[in-house]
């Protein structure tokens, strides 16, 4: 994968290029440490790769097979992943900040933990190991906010009746 091993930096911090790598046979590819940041392997096939450390950031991985693959420490926030295949693949201490997981299989993955599954979006169809749980949702307040303030009706005015000038004008200077 040379065109991997030229990328410098990660697309959009000074790689203009993006990289698409949809549908490619990637089985066990050693990419560790690289730079995959916005790369689009959709459906690809990683089944054993390497990706440890690897930035992966706002990766398109929709449908990538990532079966058994090595992702300690990989970099997923806000990566795409749902209906990912990440049968037995290794996820300890991966960062899965608002990497979206929808309908991703990860009930057989290793070293998942509550914390991760906490930062990354996941929906019903997200399937999980036996002892993660779905995230509650956000709580709801349960006493009603206090109402706005609302500007006076002229009938909550105080009348506008005539009577002394508490300040009246000063005559003009004699002449």
């Amino acid at each position: 994968m040379t065109v991997i091993g030229r990328r410098q930096h990660r697309y959009g911090e000074g790689e203009t290029q993006h990289l698409d790598l949809q549908d490619t046979d990637l089985r066990k590819l050693q990419a560790a440490k690289a730079n995959l940041a916005g790369v689009d392997l959709c459906r690809a096939h990683l089944e054993g790769a390497n990706l440890s450390r690897a930035h992966l950031e706002r990766a398109e991985l929709a449908g990538a097979h990532l079966e058994r693959a090595f992702l300690p420490e990989a970099h997923l926030e806000r990566a795409n992943l749902p209906g990912a295949h990440l049968e037995r693949a290794d996820l300890s201490g991966a960062y899965l900040e608002g990497a979206e997981l929808f309908g991703a299989d990860l009930s057989q993955v290793h070293d998942l933990t509550q914390a991760q599954i906490d930062t990354a979006k996941i929906n019903d169809a997200t399937k999980l190991p036996p002892h993660l749980h779905h995230p509650k949702p956000s709580p709801q307040p349960t006493t009603p906010s206090p109402p706005l303030p609302t500007a006076p009706t002229a009938s909550a005015l105080p009348s506008a009746t005539p009577g002394p000038d508490p300040d009246p004008p000063s005559p003009p200077p004699a002449a």
